[in-house]
């Protein structure tokens, strides 16, 4: 990509900071070597997958996971959240020190 000067050449020469290309583009010749440029990295790209092509391949089909222990009858329980886990140790010696209160007292 060439060295893009943003404003006349002139200015660039009288400064002597650079010196300004043979050539100067415009902005619409930027903009066209850019879009010539994105261009052919689309070109370069894979073909678009397809339906019959992810099926073909595998990608569409059943997984494994319809073998796993959910498809035969076993669930995964989740684990305990950190109210159950509370309730679970402090339960038994609310219950001991409040003979007579109803579970549904307790868990408000």
């Amino acid at each position: 990509m060439p060295r893009v000067f943003l404003g006349p050449p002139a200015v660039f020469r009288n400064q002597a900071l650079v010196t300004p290309p043979a050539q100067v583009f415009t902005m619409g010749q930027i903009a066209q070597q850019v879009q010539q440029s994105l261009q052919a990295q689309v070109n370069a790209l894979p073909a678009p997958v397809t339906q019959a092509t992810t099926i073909a391949s595998g990608i569409g089909a059943p997984s494994s996971r319809a073998s796993s222990p959910q498809s035969d009858g076993e669930k995964i329980p989740r684990p305990a959240n950190a109210w159950i886990m509370y309730r679970k140790h402090h339960h038994a010696s609310f219950v001991a020190a409040n003979p007579g209160v109803h579970n549904n007292q307790i868990c408000k």
